[in-house]
């Protein structure tokens, strides 16, 4: 996954969350207030800018790697009605001399009639991926909800 569509991935999550862009301030206003562009939220109910307002560049989000950034996200979803199921899958192959680095993990949300909303689907060796199969089922989910309630 490439940076532009992990930065892409964060976006959507923000705004769904409740964060807000803030355009960056151009000409005399730059000069008294110096903002770039940049996303914030008001009382925030993240665990650590709990009822504050927190600012923070697109690239500094963190959804796709830190749990204490997504977990507030996925509890959101939970409490619309929507369930997620993660499973850890070891795939051994002969061949490989039965290596068990290669790990397929899966993230499934669905409704509270147990149908399935989303699935994601990751196997990826080199690191860490059940955060990544996490995140990538609840950008889709976003996705699927904001369409659905166009």
């Amino acid at each position: 996954m490439n940076e532009h569509t992990i930065q892409e991935g964060n976006r959507i999550i923000a705004e769904f969350w409740g964060y807000k862009l803030q355009p960056a301030d151009t000409g005399w206003r730059y000069f008294f207030r110096g903002y770039v562009e940049h996303y914030y939220i008001e009382n925030c109910n993240h665990p650590v800018y709990k009822n504050r307002t927190h600012r923070t560049l697109l690239k500094n989000m963190r959804f796709d790697i830190d749990w204490s950034w997504l977990m507030p996200v996925v509890e959101m979803i939970e409490r619309m009605g929507y369930s997620l199921d993660n499973s850890a899958t070891v795939r051994f192959n002969p061949l490989d001399n039965y290596d068990t680095s290669k790990i397929e993990y899966v993230c499934d949300i669905s409704d509270n009639k147990k149908e399935l909303v989303v699935d994601s689907f990751f196997s990826y060796p080199e690191k860490e991926t059940k955060i990544l199969a996490t995140w990538f089922a609840v950008v889709q989910f976003i996705k699927w909800h904001n369409n659905k309630t166009k």
